[in-house]
């Protein structure tokens, strides 16, 4: 199946370069009709040829890019931000966790958490931020006060055996916790030396372009997928950037907000193909204030929309989706069955195991 999926993929992404120039100018059209023709008047005739050919600029470019060889490598990085973005959120955890410090009186600090089997009544020492100073308090009596600090100091006042078995697993609990953060460090590094090591067989050697197991192919299309809505919003953006410098529009779009919307987290307004239409809230003003805001979001979907021929090449990789999905399952239950009956013959060898069924 590999040859005919790479076949189809890259027929659809050359429908595609074809269709974008006019799909880019149909959508441009109309964002500069929306108001009656007003934006129109804003530039004259030298300022539109320039703004024209940074767009065609920027269209060519992006049209250069859609080509299979060049979305794998989009995928492979992107691959590679999310594992970057993984182990940024696991360094988080581990530096967000609570440790034991020590109070200047030798207790437990009011930020710190102590856990023990023992009640707080018999453990006064616990207690100490917590209630009002009293005169046989040694908060009233700061000289008594730095003398017992003196004494603590000297190693005259030993603490409980449970708060020191504690402080001694939480200790150990950080050892294991930091090992693992730098075991993760390791990993990312050879995760990312394994990609690059990649790539250069993949450039070297063309006839294993594509993987062919079916599970790999299933991640190879949504890498396909993934990098093409990455390309397009990076050029939708470009588009707006252009547009806001020739004041053509008035506020830009973030890049989070296309992402949102290209993943269905915003509700949009209703409008032309590849145009994106919110209603967001103003900050500053009252409630029942809002703002509509408009740019250039190029979606596959629509792209689709608009024509024929694009449609039918998407009914063909679905198909072919559809057939690498029962081609996995076949593949998990194989697997599964390979499994156990490694375990049998290297775990439990005796003639008491039936063996596995061979229909």
């Amino acid at each position: 199946m590999a040859p005919a999926l790479y076949r189809d993929q890259a027929l659809y992404l050359q429908l595609l370069r074809e269709q974008l120039p006019s799909a880019v100018r149909t959508v441009l059209t109309a964002l500069l009709t929306a108001d009656q023709g007003v934006r129109l008047d804003v530039l004259d005739a030298r300022s539109r040829q320039v703004f024209q050919a940074k767009i065609e600029t920027l269209v060519q470019r992006c049209c250069s890019l859609l080509t299979v060889e060049q979305l794998m490598e989009l995928s492979r990085q992107i691959e590679r931000e999310h594992l970057v973005r993984r182990l940024q959120a696991q360094r988080a955890l581990l530096d967000d966790r609570p440790t034991t410090d020590e109070a200047p009186g030798g207790g437990e600090s009011s930020a710190s958490i102590a856990l023990s089997l023992t009640p707080p009544i018999d453990q006064p020492e616990l207690l100490q931020g917590l209630l009002p100073p009293t005169p046989e308090s040694p908060a009233s009596q700061p000289a008594a006060s730095s003398d017992a600090a003196d004494d603590d100091d000297d190693g005259s006042a030993p603490e409980s055996d449970d708060l020191a078995t504690l402080r001694s697993l939480f200790a150990m609990a950080g050892q294991v916790m930091a090992s693992g953060a730098a075991l993760s460090d390791a990993i990312s590094e050879a995760e990312q030396e394994d990609a690059t090591t990649d790539a250069d067989q993949l450039d070297a050697d063309s006839d294993r372009l594509l993987p062919s197991l079916p599970l790999d192919l299933l991640h190879w299309m949504d890498g396909q997928d993934q990098a093409l809505m990455r390309r397009l919003r990076n050029l939708s953006h470009a588009i707006n950037v252009e547009l806001m410098r020739a004041q053509l529009m008035h506020s830009l779009l973030p890049i989070s907000l296309l992402d949102a919307a290209l993943t269905g987290q915003l509700e949009t307004l209703p409008s032309v193909s590849n145009l994106l239409r919110l209603r967001v809230p103003l900050p500053t003003a009252p409630a029942g204030h809002w703002v509509d805001l408009t740019g250039v979001l190029l979606r596959p979907a629509d792209l689709e929309f608009d024509r024929i021929d694009l449609r039918r090449s998407r009914s063909r990789l679905r198909h072919r989706r559809r057939q690498l999905l029962t081609m996995v399952r076949q593949q998990r239950h194989w697997q599964r069955r390979a499994t156990t009956r490694q375990v049998q013959q290297q775990w439990w060898p005796s003639p008491s195991n039936p063996p596995l069924d061979q229909s």
